[in-house]
């Protein structure tokens, strides 16, 4: 095969790669749209999938007839001949601004206060971030050759067999699967109009925004037309999918911004995805050992997505370029409800990296905000339904006649201005990067890591986000303001850093030497730093046991508890009531017409204590939390038996080393109930209560 012919393969693959983001998206994104309409007018799941059958068609024909042209592709530009900058005005501002930022970033290594640091911080970045705009990206994307893109297909391949054969159970999956379980179980009933845990008429979702996702019903209506566990859909069948998706997509961004590394950074990427795992909140949690969450998928695949789009549609303004952007904000939004404050910034980050004083800047950024008009208006209904309850669009948006207010997190008492500024950015830093060994590294990183690329457009983006992030997301001025009118609860705080594509940011960095030395030692170089990175931040990578991460190819992403709760579930009549310890009782809400736990978990308890009151959490907290931590005392045996009454409980799951276990058997069988065996290492016991009922 000639040079050219392997050229043509290489392009060839690599346009395989990008249709399959575009298609996957574009895809998502139509099924987004149709999850909202659905679920905003009372709809079920069966008029969802007519529907999706009747769009699907319209959409494919569509398609087909747009694939006779492919004008406006942002690899057929030219570098413009007006955009050279002086060598000598890039020489001065990058030594200038270099120097400025290794300076912060030795004062925080040295362990100079970061909040004395973030006036000086951000006036440094804003102002790289401005003279950095004068040196002119250069849009051109170089011909990739075929070894190049058998390697990205083949780490993506790779990625996906990871996701396949890696599990670390998540108890968030209890709502996330009961989502998609409610859906296929009740096709005819108005989707996600109620919360699916508790089996409680009236009680809303555990926060109204959850009615936006889409992910979640994707796998509903597949296992409702297949008739496989909506839980096997979300943990064994979407993850590798995703996981391969998201090779492709940080490959996409990769090529855009670092055309000669491309496949280095890529590399470089998904090796700090897997190395780094002390945080349970690093963006490598939440990879490719959480893909069965849209949240994972958010942050892994939407955002250099994101990125990517937002680069071509300002190299190459067209309608084809505008709607992918304008897609993969919708798909976002499906993803999570977090995409609706992520994925603007991102995109319009992005589209501002690449504008060029040569072109029509105010056109692009007319079209980048255009193409995040739904993430921003739907946001903006949200705060005004949950904030206003009287607003027409409360019972619109949440589903019910007289809106809750979602409760907000309060920070600490005594935490007062300004200190409880400093409180919220400290357990921000904490949960992502759990301790300095970690953030001050990123933190060098963000300050000057720019300057080791030597590609404009990289160095463009990398201030853009640096600058973004320190004067909106960790500044601490606005942190009151974000937590009122974005986030709404200090304890989701923490993911406006979803904002910054940090590791993609790092992987630039760190891969530099190949840009500056493509002979043999750029190359040797990268691989010392990115593993001398991982070595100096972690302590153990996110597949470890330390982790939590175990290998089991192709089982369910849950724990030994999952056959409790089948155990447990297949003893009582589907829709009954039951109480089992709190690590049982999430995994309950996964299994197909299941019975309701009294308690899943306490964070979702909110719901319930707006429509029963405070004394009946309490009665149901008391009642889960003697058989997750044993108390023999008979005054506490004996409420707990009351309560079985009081709610009629009808399945009752234990230890079987707890030491008060006969005791607990015994009044047991003397209120009916029965033993239903044991399964590793739990009793299940249960009655029937159905000639009560009738």
């Amino acid at each position: 095969m000639s040079a050219t012919d392997r050229a043509a393969t290489g392009s060839g693959l690599l346009r395989a790669a990008d249709a399959v983001c575009d298609l996957g998206c574009l895809a998502f994104a139509a099924w987004t749209l149709l999850c909202h309409v659905t679920v905003f007018t009372g709809g079920s799941l069966d008029r969802l999938l007519a529907c999706a059958a009747v769009t699907a068609v319209l959409l494919g024909g569509a398609w087909l007839l747009c694939r006779r042209g492919r004008a406006g592709e942002p690899q057929d530009l030219e570098p413009d001949p007006r955009a050279a900058t002086p060598r000598q005005l890039q020489a001065w501002v990058t030594a200038t601004a270099a120097g400025i930022g290794c300076v912060l970033a030795v004062a925080l290594a040295a362990g100079s206060n970061p909040l004395g640091l973030w006036a000086p911080a951000a006036v440094f970045l804003v102002a790289a971030a401005v003279l950095a705009l004068w040196v002119a990206p250069d849009p051109s994307e170089r011909p990739s050759s075929r070894a190049t893109a058998i390697a990205l297909w083949a780490l993506a391949v790779a990625a996906a067999l990871l996701t396949a054969s890696v599990c670390r159970p998540d108890a968030d999956d209890a709502l996330y699967v009961s989502m998609a379980v409610a859906a296929a179980d009740a096709p005819s009933a108005p989707l996600l109009a109620g919360d699916p845990l508790h089996g409680v008429p009236g009680v809303r979702l555990d926060f109204p925004t959850y009615r936006l996702h889409a992910f979640e019903l994707l796998a509903g209506a597949a296992a409702h037309l297949t008739g496989v566990e909506a839980i096997a859909w979300l943990h064994l069948v979407l993850p590798p999918l995703l996981a391969l998706i998201a090779v492709l997509a940080i490959g996409r961004a990769a090529r855009r911004l670092a055309p000669a590394r491309w496949l280095w950074v890529t590399a470089a990427v998904v090796v700090l995805l897997v190395g780094i795992g002390n945080a349970h909140n690093w963006y490598g949690n939440m990879a490719f050992v959480r893909l069965q969450q849209g949240k994972g998928a958010l942050v892994t695949i939407m955002v250099p997505l994101l990125v990517a789009y937002g680069l071509e549609l300002v190299q190459a303004p067209g309608p084809r370029t505008w709607l992918r952007l304008a897609a993969a904000q919708v798909a976002a939004v499906g993803m999570t409800a977090t995409g609706l404050w992520v994925a603007p910034p991102v995109a319009l980050l992005a589209a501002t990296a690449a504008l060029h004083r040569h072109r029509s800047a105010t056109r692009a950024v007319a079209l980048a905000g255009a193409a995040s008009l739904y993430p921003l208006l739907l946001g903006a209904a949200f705060s005004v339904a949950l904030t206003q309850p009287s607003s027409p669009l409360g019972p619109f948006l949440t589903g019910l006649k007289t809106t809750h207010t979602a409760h907000r997190a309060e920070p600490p008492p005594a935490a007062a201005p300004p200190y409880r500024s400093q409180q919220v950015l400290s357990w921000t830093v904490n949960r992502v990067f759990l301790d300095a060994r970690l953030a001050i590294p990123c933190a060098c990183v963000l300050l000057c890591g720019w300057w080791l690329s030597p590609e404009p457009l990289v160095r463009r983006l990398h201030l853009a986000f640096s600058a973004f992030t320190v004067m909106v997301p960790l500044n601490p001025h606005l942190v009151d303001w974000t937590l009122r009118h974005v986030t709404g609860s200090v304890h989701v705080y923490w993911r406006v850093l979803w904002t910054l594509p940090l590791p993609l940011l790092l992987a630039l960095a760190l891969t530099a030497p190949v840009a500056r030395w493509p002979s043999r030692l750029g190359p040797i170089l990268s691989v010392l730093l990115v593993g001398g990175f991982v070595a100096l931040t972690s302590d153990h990578t996110v597949l470890g046991a330390a982790n939590q991460t175990s290998l089991r190819p192709f089982r369910l992403k849950a724990p030994p508890e999952l056959e409790v709760a089948r155990a447990l579930a297949a003893a009582v009549p589907s829709g009954a009531v039951v109480v089992a310890p709190l690590d049982v009782a999430p995994w309950v809400t996964t299994l197909h017409h299941h019975p309701y736990p009294l308690v899943v978990r306490n964070q979702y308890l909110q719901p319930l204590r707006e429509k029963l009151g405070p004394d009946d959490i309490t009665a149901r907290q008391d009642m889960a939390r003697l058989l997750s931590h044993p108390d023999a005392r008979p005054a506490q045996v004996r409420r707990f038996l009351l309560g079985l009454d009081r709610f009629r409980v009808e399945g009752v799951c234990f230890r079987s080393s707890v030491t008060h276990r006969s005791v607990l058997t015994a009044a047991l069988a003397a209120l009916g109930f029965q033993s239903h065996g044991s399964v590793d290492g739990f009793e299940v016991w249960a009655r029937t209560l159905r000639s009560r009922r009738s």
